[in-house]
């Protein structure tokens, strides 16, 4: 079967088998005999080894397949998000927010899975810094973050013991008018206990902590879980 000569089907149906295998090397095997046998890759045969290479968490292979869809215009935001969430199971924040600038340059407009994937990763490594930058671009792509969006900022925020940023993203949320969850609130209370052990000033902790009380009563209110 792997030395095909058939259509583009039986390629993407070979494609399918590695990537629920788990077969990195040989997904890209075949894209590379595709390639010698004059076949294009569509778009769907791409999407497919990036899904094998990201469910293998394989960041660097992942980045090939990208370029290689990137030098043939076949970049659409599915391979950014399947990208992306390669580099949040490792952690890769710098990687990914190379993606994220690049997706800007190449006029690629993500959603919020785009960039849910992109906080998921932030978070991951406690950096809210960039777990906000990364929030700003999504609104200023127009897309409107939803309570998971504020959450995930929110978990950055804790790890990293970032009062200032918590407070942002709790004020940003009081403007709105959103509504969190128990989630958003047990996640700003973990703020406050890494603040706490980070030496932050009371005042600073107060205010937050007023912030999140209003937030506890805002969600009985609603009867949100």
């Amino acid at each position: 079967m792997w030395g095909m000569t058939g259509s583009m089907r039986a390629y993407n149906t070979a494609l399918s088998a590695c990537a629920k295998a788990g077969k990195v090397a040989k997904a890209k095997e075949l894209l590379e005999e595709m390639e010698r046998k004059g076949i294009a890759g569509s778009v769907r045969a791409y999407n497919t080894a990036l899904y094998a290479c990201a469910k293998a968490d394989k960041v660097a292979e992942t980045m090939k397949v990208l370029e290689e869809m990137e030098k043939k215009r076949q970049a659409s935001n599915v391979a950014y998000n399947l990208a992306m969430d390669a580099c949040a199971e490792e952690s890769d924040v710098e990687e990914l927010m190379e993606l994220v600038e690049e997706m800007e340059k190449r006029g690629v407009v993500g959603n919020v899975a785009t960039y849910n994937a992109a906080l998921k990763a932030c978070a991951e490594a406690g950096d809210a810094g960039k777990a906000m930058k990364v929030l700003k671009e999504m609104e200023r792509q127009g897309i409107a973050p939803k309570v998971v969006t504020y959450n995930t900022v929110m978990d950055a925020c804790a790890k990293e013991g970032n009062v200032a940023e918590a407070m942002h993203v709790l004020e940003e949320m009081e403007e709105k008018g959103i509504v969190g969850n128990v989630a958003t609130c047990l996640t700003a209370t973990r703020v406050i206990g890494a603040a706490e052990r980070n030496g932050i000033p009371l005042e600073l902790l107060l205010m937050l902590s007023k912030m999140v009380n209003r937030m506890w009563a805002s969600v009985a209110i609603s009867g949100r879980s």
